[in-house]
């Protein structure tokens, strides 16, 4: 994707574990990017109760807190082996928080459609 001004700049769809930690590392990297995401929160599927989400209020990770962490960023250490869907929401929203990211971030914008076009790609909103 090419911004107005003809430099790169780079799309993440999704404000979930994924698209955070691709944020993260952009960020880091100092490339030029947004983040679409149509909730109005970050934490993708682990956003119990919204449009889209199939996760549910008793839902737990079924890996381990160490093995489900972001490398730079551990779980708390009170929380259970296995956390449980708030505690996760919970952890990716205080990532987002802790790096900065939400102002990369356009809440309630659903990406439409993606399209490939030579080196770049055409991405409706």
């Amino acid at each position: 994707m090419e911004s107005e001004q003809g430099t790169a700049r780079y799309c993440v769809i999704g404000a979930g574990a994924s698209g955070l930690a691709v944020a993260k590392n952009f960020r880091e990297q100092g490339l030029a990017f947004d983040v679409f995401d149509r909730h109005s929160d970050v934490g993708g599927l682990w956003g119990y109760g919204r449009p889209h989400s199939a996760v549910y209020r008793s839902t737990r990770l079924i890996s381990s807190k160490p093995m489900s962490r972001f490398r730079d960023f551990p779980m708390d250490k009170d929380l259970p082996d296995y956390p449980g869907q708030e505690a996760v929401y919970k952890y990716m929203s205080d990532y987002a928080d802790r790096f900065g990211l939400r102002e990369n971030i356009r809440f309630e914008t659903e990406v439409e459609r993606t399209t490939r076009s030579d080196s770049f790609w055409d991405v409706r909103l």
